[in-house]
């Protein structure tokens, strides 16, 4: 069934247009852990004081929780998701590959998937903060989830501070094989409950995997 609505409103248009980074190594490897390491210094200075707290390998290979009986399965040829209950799929952006709104457009998801096996975690990570510095005026990395795969490990961004009445705005980075997931989304202030549990649902659910785009 084809989508009923236009594009969300979310702008996190994806950092793609990138040069590989002067270190860059053929090894997937090592273009993919290498962006992984990082201290509990920067995930302390998360927004908010504490932010969120980095988690190890040894978290990060614990099942997350079942996808809710009401939530509808996305599955795709580069990556899967839940879509909550009431959440509408949508026609994406020029040149994404999903988005989805909730029911009172109270919140948003766009997803962004680029196959370069040139690329590497480093500079895709340096421009997505790039890019949302430029949508928030500020961004940082506020989670690195360190799983024993590239695959199951993922970096979260956000900005730093939001003024007053706008939106809050985060982006999900992932990395399956050559592929590279630029999972953006926001809430609008004051949004209900539902919608703020239906992004991390989202955020949650998503596996990015490795086919063809």
């Amino acid at each position: 069934m084809p989508p009923a609505r236009g594009a969300p409103a979310c702008a996190c248009r994806p950092p793609f247009r990138l040069e590989p980074s002067a270190g860059w190594s053929a090894t997937t490897a090592i273009r993919h852990t290498t962006w992984l390491d990082t201290t509990e210094e920067e995930t302390s200075k998360a927004p908010g004081g504490g932010g969120k707290a980095k988690k190890n390998a040894d978290s990060a290979t614990t099942s997350k929780a079942p996808v809710p009986t009401d939530a509808q399965l996305v599955a795709e040829s580069t990556f899967s998701l839940a879509l909550p209950a009431g959440w509408e799929r949508v026609m994406p952006a020029s040149g994404a590959t999903f988005a989805a709104v909730s029911p009172d457009s109270a919140a948003d998801a766009t997803l962004w998937v680029q196959n370069d096996p040139k690329l590497d975690m480093a500079a895709f990570e340096a421009n997505s903060l790039q890019q949302l510095e430029v949508l928030a005026g500020s961004a940082r990395v506020v989670e690195r989830d360190l799983g024993p795969t590239p695959e199951q490990s993922s970096i979260t961004l956000a900005p730093e501070s939001a003024a007053e009445g706008t939106p809050a705005y985060e982006v999900v980075l992932r990395a399956a094989g050559d592929n590279w997931f630029y999972l953006a989304t926001s809430t609008q202030p004051e949004a209900p409950a539902e919608a703020v549990a239906g992004v991390d649902l989202i955020q949650g659910s998503f596996v990015a995997q490795g086919g063809k785009p």
